[in-house]
């Protein structure tokens, strides 16, 4: 589905994250929500730490993105709660192994990049057609797009992805209009 109908599987997890988070992951709609999702996953043969590696970019990936774009670093508390919530969640799913420190799990994070992310053409694949939905939101043409939608990505997921660097002056022009 991540090639095939992105715009559904992003509907559909938008749809499952929104309810555990509006709603807690111990609510009667955030633990429905839970259980779908774990549905959907156990049709599939995914590895624990593959699982792992999903909560915590879940986890940690909006924290960078608030760090590069955001109006104010985040606070500490901020980003602990984070972690103790998606690591609640983790545990509903019954993800094994889910470190007990914010510390630990971004270690955790970093190390996994470290040692898989890659290029395939089945990664380039799900790349293409994610930043193709991106940009059809705003009905911007994928050649004359790409390059911004590259300006977000660091060069450890570009390189991972398959896709060039974008021109200096376009990163500089995504990052000043994000601050």
């Amino acid at each position: 589905e991540l090639t095939e109908r992105p715009q559904k599987r992003y509907d559909d997890t938008d749809l499952i994250l929104s309810t555990i988070c509006e709603h807690g992951y111990d609510s009667r709609e955030g633990r429905a929500a839970i259980r779908q999702m774990n549905r959907i996953h156990g049709r599939f043969e995914i590895t624990n730490d593959d699982l792992l590696y999903v909560l915590s970019a879940v986890t940690f990936e909006p924290i960078r993105w608030n760090e590069r774009f955001g109006w104010r670093p985040l606070i500490d508390v901020e980003r602990e709660s984070t972690f103790l919530f998606w690591r609640a969640v983790g545990r509903l799913m019954a993800i094994r192994d889910i470190p007990e420190t914010y510390e630990q799990f971004e270690r955790f994070n970093r190390e996994y990049e470290r040692w898989h992310f890659a290029f395939t053409p089945e990664g380039r694949a799900v790349g293409v057609a994610t930043r193709n939905l991106f940009l059809s939101w705003f009905g911007v043409p994928h050649r004359i797009g790409s390059p911004f939608v590259h300006a977000l990505m660091d060069d450890a997921l570009l390189q991972a992805m398959g896709f060039r660097p974008p021109p200096r002056a376009v990163r500089s022009t995504v990052e000043e209009n994000l601050d």
